[in-house]
């Protein structure tokens, strides 16, 4: 069972696990947006609803979606899983590079 996420302006973020629905609705960090419901938990005060929809109440920052990840030939060939994106062949992790291919101009 899964809601789906919206930042301030309503645009998509995410869909997370009712768990983490629950905690943020819970902390008051977000709102039901939706009157769908997905769950209902059963606590010391009653019954609590988790909708399928919920919207964040402040802001979030996009910077923290987008990691650096380092160039290199490993993570080249792993974004790849090991497979020539230009042939098809499946490269090996030791004899795999990424210029594997030799123009006609050179034999």
């Amino acid at each position: 069972m899964n809601a789906l996420l919206l930042d301030r302006g309503y645009q998509a973020v995410s869909i997370i696990d009712w768990r983490r629905a629950f905690r943020l609705l819970l902390t008051d960090k977000a709102e039901r947006v939706s009157e769908q419901v997905i769950k209902t938990v059963m606590g010391a005060s009653g019954a609590f609803e988790v909708p399928s929809i919920i919207r964040l109440k402040r802001p979030i920052s996009y910077n923290c979606f987008s990691s650096r990840i380092r160039f290199s030939r490993r993570n080249v060939l792993a974004r790849d899983r090991y497979r020539c994106q230009y042939c098809g062949i499946e490269l090996t992790k030791n004899a795999g590079t990424v210029d594997h291919i030799l123009p006609r101009s050179r034999g």
